[in-house]
């Protein structure tokens, strides 16, 4: 969706990511999978929020982003 609007991941300024946990999980592996997806430079902020479950069966991850290309 960013590349249809003109942007790409070094143009986030803001990334909200719920994501399914019991607690069981680490939850720093999941903010080190998020890092090198983001790759190297400036990043983004990042609120990552485990909940027990999301709505849609079978989705781990739900992803709000704001990126800035100005």
């Amino acid at each position: 969706m960013l590349a249809e609007l003109g942007a790409d991941l070094e143009d986030l300024v803001n990334l909200v990511a719920f994501y399914e946990s019991s607690g069981a999980r680490d939850e720093w592996d999941f903010l080190r999978l998020l890092r090198r997806v983001l790759g190297p430079g400036p990043r983004p902020v990042v609120s990552a929020i485990p909940v027990p479950y999301l709505p849609v069966q079978g989705v781990m991850v739900e992803i709000e982003a704001v990126a800035s290309t100005a």
